[in-house]
């Protein structure tokens, strides 16, 4: 597969600026940042939420350096989004004791309403911890309209940076649905 642009991140950000915050996105797995420039970025930057968005191939990875990254700035809360999260939330938050936050599900309205400082006990769709208890809230029901969604922030992204394998040039990714209509025994999201 061709490296993508992190379109998840991109929509997540314009909830952030919908809501009044400020918004950075880095790739650094793309980039092959050296971890000691990612935790001095960090602390240059010294945001109040950190997203990180996670493979179930690669959450060991991603989580441990998230973890370097909190023990650096400790007020940071740390949340990590992706399927891996809707099966394995409270046993990825008992591995990883400064994740803060699963995001179980579509993201944007989960995120909208912690970035609206709503009590993490009464937003359904994530697993969290307080005073190192995991608490795995109810699930939430996708969006109702897709459309009153905001379109993804593109431009905190070069696009630049992922050709099309085939021939270099630049590519636009759109996405037209959410989820997926089957429910393949191999597939996270499916559970």
């Amino acid at each position: 597969a061709p490296p993508l642009p992190p379109t998840d991140l991109m929509c997540l950000a314009a909830v952030a600026k919908r809501a009044g915050w400020e918004a950075t996105i880095r790739d650094y797995a793309r980039d092959g940042t050296s971890e000691a420039a990612v935790a001095r970025e960090v602390q240059e930057i010294a945001p109040d939420f950190l997203v990180a968005s996670v493979t179930s191939q690669t959450v060991a990875r991603d989580l441990a350096i998230c973890t370097r990254l909190k023990a650096t700035c400790p007020r940071l809360v740390l949340l990590a989004k992706g399927a891996h999260f809707i099966p394995f939330s409270r046993e990825t938050l008992e591995a990883f004791p400064a994740l803060d936050i699963a995001l179980r599900g579509e993201p944007e309205e989960i995120f909208a309403e912690l970035l609206g400082g709503h009590s993490w006990s009464e937003v359904r769709g994530i697993a969290w911890r307080k005073d190192g208890t995991v608490t795995v809230n109810p699930d939430r029901p996708p969006p109702a309209d897709l459309d009153a969604l905001p379109f993804p922030a593109r431009h905190l992204v070069d696009h630049r940076r992922y050709p099309r394998p085939d021939n270099g040039h630049l590519q636009g990714i759109i996405k037209v649905s959410r989820g997926c209509p089957h429910d393949c025994f191999f597939c996270l999201a499916s559970r």
